[in-house]
């Protein structure tokens, strides 16, 4: 299902990044001494940038990241306003200078995770108020920051994740692939948490320094083995895919499942395949109408594309501007034409989908589109 809202979603990021900013503001403002451990903010200021530059891709439009290590460990030591600084500030300037992201975006990010941790706070005050906690490091606040934890984590999910599935941008196996690697996420945070207060509380500073290098060496293998293991599974998928594609399903079943592949790794929005034949090109396939029983003669929409494919993707006479992606062949008789976002550059297919695409190549030049073509009208 398709959701036609690009406005809504758009200030509801805008949203997101004015009402973080503004309770960040404001919890500066009313007179809490954030300013007291300053080596504390710098602290998670600099852990924020390192968990959220080295951070784990999960699919297209997901990613993994340890940042609620430094958001809530940070908020049980030096309380919520010093915490979300360098949360903010971190966020803020690495999405912006090292991801290189738009700063609208980073601004959106960064006002993001703010407000799911001011919100976190918030439940953990009211738990430490009614358990009549003592201290934020002391036994009796266990329960509470127990629920810091875990509202920080189911905040911050939902807010991010929430436009994807407004969008119904994600299928069944990235959801299940999201959950299951960010329940993994979550109990390392938990623990590698658990690890720094209880070395706060029990270990001098130079006990502290011993701590921070064995999480640092613990993150960066965690981060090894999850990707490792995420890029497995990746393969497994592509290599049932080309089998699939060199099977006996017939042909526009087996392009479906090709774009449904692609789509979780190239932002594109329709997929068509064109055959060339004596009196030009016809379409033959295309997203949401599958593989046409007659071919259909090509528009105007797209045509400076085609030209493209016919040249060997190269740009013709004429043609300015950033165009839709460079389109690659499908097949010895046919073109496939791929429509990006406005202004994005010619680029080729990723990797794992050329052996998806080369046995959809070696499956055409074996059967032959017309015979496949009137099996599936016959059918």
């Amino acid at each position: 299902m398709r959701f036609n809202s690009q406005k809504i979603l758009q200030s509801y990021g805008v949203t997101l990044a004015i009402l973080g900013t503004l309770i960040l503001f404001a919890a500066l403002a009313s007179g809490l001494d954030w300013t007291a451990n300053s080596l504390g903010l710098l602290i998670v200021l600099i852990c924020t940038a390192g968990l959220r530059a080295f951070q784990i891709p999960l699919t297209k439009y997901s990613t993994l990241n340890l940042v609620g290590v430094a958001a809530t460990g940070g908020a049980l030591i030096l309380g919520g306003p010093g915490a979300a600084v360098g949360l903010y500030l971190g966020i803020l300037l690495v999405d912006w200078l090292y991801h290189q992201k738009p700063a609208n975006a980073a601004w959106i990010n960064a006002g993001r995770e703010t407000l799911a941790l001011f919100a976190a706070y918030g439940l953990y005050a009211f738990v430490s108020a009614s358990t009549n906690a003592t201290g934020a490091l002391s036994a009796d606040s266990l329960v509470s920051a127990i629920v810091l934890i875990f509202s920080y984590f189911f905040l911050s999910r939902a807010l991010q994740y929430f436009t994807l599935l407004y969008r119904d941008k994600l299928g069944e196996e990235e959801k299940s692939l999201i959950v299951r690697y960010e329940v993994i996420g979550f109990g390392a945070s938990a623990v590698a948490v658990a690890i720094i207060a209880m070395a706060v509380i029990y270990l001098p500073p130079a006990g502290w320094a011993v701590i921070s290098i064995l999480l640092v060496f613990a993150g960066w293998l965690l981060k090894r083995i999850l990707s490792e293991s995420i890029a497995a599974e990746e393969l497994n998928n592509i290599h049932a895919m080309e089998q699939v594609v060199s099977s006996d399903v017939s042909l526009g079943v087996a392009v479906q499942r090709i774009e449904r592949l692609a789509h979780r790794l190239v932002d594109w929005q329709d997929l068509r395949l064109w055959r060339l034949q004596d009196d030009g090109l016809r379409l033959v396939y295309r997203t949401g109408e599958g593989l046409l029983a007659e071919p259909r003669a090509p528009g105007e929409d797209g045509a400076n594309l085609r030209a493209m494919a016919l040249d060997g993707g190269r740009r013709p006479e004429g043609v300015t501007g950033g165009g839709p992606a460079n389109p690659r062949a499908g097949g010895p008789a046919a073109r496939c034409a791929r429509t990006r976002r406005r202004g994005s550059r010619p680029t080729t297919p990723p990797a794992p989908l050329r052996g998806c695409c080369s046995a959809l190549r070696r499956r055409w030049t074996r059967t032959g589109f017309a015979s496949a073509a009137s099996r599936r009208r016959s059918a």
